[in-house]
């Protein structure tokens, strides 16, 4: 093992396993192998890519969302942006207000799987045992290469130089013995930064954190938990496990754990990821309406996009779910069982259409009747192989038999021209 390496222009020697878990239950300088996880994160990962594409960005703030010229949300900006208090998820409008100087751009996805990719690929070079969380950001478990590195610290300044010489973007690196306490740590000290979280620096650099900061989290929860009165990770760990388990069922078992820093998750790449469970499409519209030609017209839409990205991934499914957000962000959804494997945009349309029309006698019901639609939502879930064997119960098999050689040449022209290069005539409402 190499016991040097290099850093801040000296040879140091390098740190030995048995540094990195000091405090650790059962540890020891010969004992079992432990675990180490370094979490890759790009920083400002789509307005970085937008000013590497565009040079006179620099320096300047950039905000990616949608359509600027319609209502969408905030994407990605950079970190000038941040300075005026935008973030991600926020009305695009609110943050035109907060920062009117900003450069707002219509997000590229395309461009951003192109440098994932790429990002993957790097990665993979090192390890194959890489995990794609999001777009942005991988899990990768080193426990069996770090040693080559002579440290952990060593290998991830290592790939984040790779990233930035191959890629011209730069990324945080997080470093622990599980993916909760790597990924906790990549967001530590970015842009730019590598940090470490093992056993011994729980204290200083875990449990005294905010508890949105505990991965996994969201608002909502972290609402509910300061209403009771916990404001830090410590104060959930101070917490019993029988109160919170009353408050949150299994949820609160693993809060537990997670505020303890236990993680048991593997790091799983993607040829041994399990399948996923749904494929799925929303839009939120230009403004709120209560025109139904408008609605019925981005729920064909939505089922088209549904239908499309289960053909492209060779999948069918049996229950559809329709999902309304109102403008007050009340929001329903109803589900569909069909007997049949739905993957045809015809079949799943009319399926949503039946869905739809029960559903708006329940919003009545409801007293959502005179409520503006927001947002509309379609999913499609128990899925299944489109080689498996399934019932022909909605069209004609002869009829049905001409839709999925018209859908073929469709998917193909789309394949070669782009998404919009063709709709379906008959599916546009009056």
């Amino acid at each position: 093992m190499n016991l040097w390496r290099y850093g801040s222009g000296e040879c140091q020697p390098a740190l030995l396993p048995w540094d990195f878990y000091e405090g650790y239950p059962n540890s020891s300088p010969m004992g079992e192998k432990k675990r180490v996880i370094i979490h890759i994160d790009m920083d400002a990962f789509f307005a970085s890519v937008e000013e590497l594409c565009n040079p006179g960005l620099k320096g300047r703030p950039v905000i990616v969302c949608g359509d600027p010229s319609t209502r969408s949300v905030v994407a990605a900006a950079n970190y000038p942006a941040r300075k005026y208090g935008v973030h991600s998820g926020m009305p695009a409008s609110t943050a035109r207000r907060l920062c009117p100087g900003g450069s707002f751009i219509e997000g590229n996805p395309q461009k951003y799987v192109y440098f994932s990719l790429r990002l993957k690929h790097i990665l993979e070079s090192y390890t194959p045992e890489v995990e794609v969380f999001s777009i942005d950001e991988c899990f990768l478990d080193v426990s069996d290469i770090w040693q080559q590195y002579g440290s952990p610290e060593f290998l991830a300044s290592v790939l984040k130089a790779e990233i930035s010489k191959r890629l011209q973007l730069s990324a945080s690196a997080g470093i622990g013995p599980n993916k909760l306490l790597a990924k906790t740590a990549s967001g530590l000290d970015k842009p730019d930064g590598l940090t470490c979280l093992w056993k011994k620096d729980l204290p200083e650099k875990f449990s005294c954190l905010p508890i949105g900061k505990l991965f996994g989290i969201g608002p909502q929860t972290e609402g509910k938990l300061k209403a009771i009165g916990i404001q830090t990770i410590d104060d959930l760990r101070k917490t019993s496990v029988g109160l919170l388990q009353k408050l949150f069922g299994v949820v609160g078992n693993w809060m537990h754990h997670a505020s303890n820093g236990i993680d048991d998750s593997p790091v799983i790449p993607e040829d041994r990821a399990p399948d996923f469970k749904s494929v799925g499409n929303s839009y939120t519209l230009e403004s709120d309406t209560t025109d139904l030609n408008i609605i019925m017209k981005v729920i064909y839409a939505m089922c088209c996009k549904v239908g499309r990205r289960l053909r492209q991934d060779k999948r069918a499914g049996k229950t559809l779910t329709l999902v309304i957000r109102f403008s007050d962000y009340k929001l329903i959804s109803r589900s569909k069982t069909s007997e049949q494997l739905l993957f045809l945009d015809q079949e799943i349309l009319l399926e949503a259409k039946k869905l739809f029309n029960s559903s708006l006698q329940q919003l009545v019901g409801l007293g959502h009747g005179q409520h503006k639609v927001r947002l509309i939502g379609i999913s499609i879930r128990k899925l299944a192989s489109l080689s498996d064997p399934h019932q022909h119960l909605l069209l004609g098999l002869e009829q049905r038999n001409k839709f999925i050689e018209a859908t073929k040449s469709a998917d193909r022209l789309r394949d070669l021209m782009g998404e919009t290069a063709i709709t379906w005539g008959s599916l546009t409402p009056g």
